[in-house]
């Protein structure tokens, strides 16, 4: 849930006890949920002031209607008895409701419901729980594990990520998990498994993340391969990641075989939003082409991801043997003949809703 409906559900009263009582010991303990709380609040008063400007004025149209008729040139003449009769009324509301608008707008800018950095064209997909981004989150109560229950705050990121081989290994975007105090991976049945990253590189700005718990992969059969060649430019793609809590399949082609200048991306025409950053890009045979990076917030559904070949790469330049061998990407794909349902019911099992936790 975002922040903006979690707020609309306590002014109007909508959450449950518990709930309630969650959100207020929030607003005592978190300055910053506090700020956006009275921000939003501020907002919907500012709504409902212009909403009462338009109703006022309605209602003078409807005066000077009553009064002298349609506007045509038989009016024009009796306008100054209008204005003598009504004009402080109309710049009083004409006044509030100027006032209202550029508040307004200040304080969308200020709270962030305003994009505020127009120059920085390429945005990280990462779903970041700051101040300045609108966010979808909520309050992750009793997430499940294979060995307990437990409870967690709102994650400070969230992101997708998907698996790199049978062994337990997944990768996803580093800018995502760098400075993580503890990462977890959620599957389609909503189960949670803590990972720990085991290796990353800046330059491509992936991660390559390990299930802690060994007995939590041993049925992985992981159905797609990694295609360690170029795609080809106007080739068709999806993708599939978590802009929300539940998984979004998003579909595209392949734009450009360079990303931003840089010819590690691919530039690709696929609807993608914070929360798809570290998933998978698929060709039409379900080969993993390429990670979901960014997007150019310029130009919708234009995104950027990382070439799947320069990830092989990357793991194959790995000095560390044994690390090298445990980190080998998936060579096998079972589903080249399948139809796209089909391909994705099987790849679900694999792509993963990551959720990042960090210390203030």
């Amino acid at each position: 849930m975002r922040n903006i409906d979690l707020f609309d559900d306590y002014l109007h009263q909508r959450l449950p006890t518990a709930d309630k009582k969650l959100f207020e010991h929030r607003l005592e303990t978190d300055t910053e949920f506090k700020t956006q709380f009275e921000e939003h609040k501020n907002f919907i008063t500012l709504l409902k002031e212009l909403e009462k400007q338009e109703r006022l004025k309605n209602t003078l149209q409807t005066i000077y209607k009553e009064e002298y008729g349609e506007y045509n040139t038989r009016n024009l003449n009796t306008k100054n008895n209008f204005y003598e009769k009504y004009g402080r009324t109309i710049g009083i509301a004409a006044s509030v409701a100027l006032f209202a608008v550029i508040a307004t707008i200040a304080m969308l800018s200020s709270g962030g419901y305003l994009i505020k950095q127009h120059q920085e064209s390429i945005t990280n997909l990462s779903k970041e729980i700051t101040h300045l981004k609108s966010v979808q989150e909520g309050i992750i109560d009793g997430i499940k594990t294979i060995s307990e229950k437990r409870t967690f705050e709102t994650a400070n990121i969230e992101g997708t990520g998907f698996a790199l081989n049978n062994n337990g290994y997944f990768l996803t975007s580093l800018h995502m998990v760098g400075k993580a105090d503890s990462v977890f991976v959620i599957d389609e049945q909503k189960n949670s498994y803590k990972a720990g990253i085991v290796f990353s590189d800046t330059r491509l700005d992936i991660a390559v993340l390990k299930l802690e718990n060994d007995s939590n992969i041993k049925s992985f059969a992981v159905p797609y391969s990694f295609k360690n060649a170029p795609a080809d430019i106007g080739e068709k793609v999806y993708t599939m990641g978590f802009p929300a809590e539940d998984m979004v399949y998003g579909e595209g082609s392949i734009s450009s075989l360079k990303g931003s200048s840089d010819t590690a991306m691919y530039q690709i025409s696929v609807p993608i939003n914070p929360g798809n950053s570290g998933g998978p890009l698929f060709d039409e045979q379900g080969n993993v082409i390429g990670l979901i990076k960014s997007k150019n917030s310029n130009a919708e559904g234009t995104g950027f991801a990382i070439k799947s070949n320069y990830i092989i790469q990357l793991l194959n330049s790995i000095e560390n043997d044994s690390l090298k061998t445990r980190l080998q990407a998936n060579k096998k794909n079972n589903l080249k003949t399948s139809a796209r349902s089909q391909q994705l019911k099987r790849i679900s099992s694999y792509v993963y809703n990551v959720k990042v936790f960090k210390g203030n």
